[in-house]
């Protein structure tokens, strides 16, 4: 398993970090978090055949993950008007969505900027073609840094429990693994 779930991994986010940033809502984080169990859905640029892959799988599993407590918050790098009309194609426009493109969030939790190799080596490629053909997900237009690497992050409080960090673009977004951790 690729995710990182240790109860004691002691990560934690700054409290005015989490504070600074607002749902479409205008809800802090920092409240989302301490209410319940977050799983923060950090990503790529909205270009992204994977990224598109990644909010079919949140629709997908959606109902399982709020079942065990977990509110989901999808954090995107474009403006909150982009952030809205994109994630409505996959029938995630009323979640909690948070607007991020200075990648203060990214930065706080680790995830870098991809190499050539976590882009463009032949097994992205395949994969990428593979889930173009087989779902239909294409290449569109980006908001935000190309280069941003994902993540999917379970957070309660400001305290990290779960975390997935992709080895390349075309990595599995770790939505179940993060999720079990509650």
């Amino acid at each position: 398993m690729d995710t990182e779930t240790r109860q004691d991994m002691q990560t934690e986010l700054p409290s005015d970090l989490l504070g600074s940033f607002r749902n479409q809502h205008g809800t802090p984080l920092i409240s989302l978090t301490k209410a319940q169990p977050v799983m923060l859905v950090l990503l790529r640029h909205s270009g992204c055949l994977f990224c598109r892959e990644t909010l079919a799988r949140v629709a997908e599993k959606r109902e399982a993950i709020e079942a065990k407590g977990v509110r989901i918050v999808l954090v995107h790098m474009g403006t909150e008007k982009q952030g809205s009309a994109f994630f409505g194609q996959y029938g995630l426009e009323d979640l909690d969505r948070i607007s991020d493109p200075a990648r203060k969030l990214y930065k706080a939790l680790d995830l870098g900027m991809a190499t050539p190799g976590q882009l463009f080596n032949l097994d992205v490629w395949r994969r990428g073609f593979r889930i173009l053909l087989d779902e239909g997900h294409f290449i569109g237009i980006p908001h935000g840094n190309t280069f941003q690497m994902p993540g999917t992050f379970l957070v309660k409080g400001n305290r990290v429990i779960a975390a997935h960090r992709h080895k390349t673009a075309a990595d599995n977004p770790g939505l179940e693994e993060v999720s079990c951790a509650v």
